[in-house]
């Protein structure tokens, strides 16, 4: 049976082929979080009493919904900041 593009990525990570369906564990590269649901993974991680990301160079944010109005540099400074609870710019 042939692999998609992330089977064979996830395939590679864990050492064997793996299938749409499966349950692995890996360790991930990196996590992309968008304006709309990082707020929330934010909260969670705060309640979940860790203080450090596994991967702290692995982790982006992507503004999608910013992007999609006319707005300003600072406008969306202030929106990533807000996002990530920084009282200053």
């Amino acid at each position: 049976m042939s692999q998609t593009i992330t089977e064979k990525i996830f395939s590679e990570h864990v050492g064997k082929k793996v299938y749409a369906g499966e349950i692995i564990r890996s360790n991930i590269d990196m996590v992309i979080g968008n304006d709309i649901t990082t707020p929330i993974s934010i909260r969670a991680f705060e309640e979940s009493g860790k203080e450090t990301l596994a991967n702290p160079e692995g982790f982006a944010i992507v503004l999608i919904i910013l992007f999609q109005q006319k707005i300003s540099h600072l406008q969306i400074k202030q929106k990533y900041h807000e996002i990530l609870h920084i009282n200053t710019i």
